[in-house]
């Protein structure tokens, strides 16, 4: 008879297996349904998660006597420079292949391979 190896579910039988009256098939053929894995690979992710972008509030500017108030115009501005950020944040991604996602200031620099592992349990 065939297994499946542990992870996986079927029959361990090809679809094309061929049985006779001499050679009938085992109880446990289920009509060739192999082996299909059943297990999760399991994902690591490297770097922060979620990253997060850090920037500063705009507004108008603070003298030594007086500082700027909440006004509508600052408002707008914030409202449009968020908009930007968006595009921004996209644009880092797709330039470095997603390694933006995963770099911190103690490694500027991963490669994009760097950024997540992937390990399947089925196969050893």
């Amino acid at each position: 008879t065939c297994q499946c190896p542990s992870n996986t579910s079927g029959d361990g039988f090809l679809k094309t297996a061929k049985f006779t009256d001499e050679h009938p098939a085992p109880a446990s053929f289920k009509g060739g349904t192999s082996c299909i894995d059943t297990s999760k690979p399991v994902i690591s992710l490297q770097g922060p998660n979620p990253k997060v972008f850090k920037v500063c509030a705009c507004g108008g500017l603070d003298g030594v006597m007086s500082s700027s108030s909440d006004s509508d115009e600052d408002k707008e501005l914030q409202t449009e420079q968020r908009k930007l950020y968006e595009t921004d944040i996209k644009h880092m991604i797709r330039n470095t292949a997603g390694a933006e996602l995963c770099a911190t200031h103690d490694h500027p620099r991963p490669s994009p391979s760097d950024c997540i592992r992937a390990f399947d349990h089925t196969y050893k």
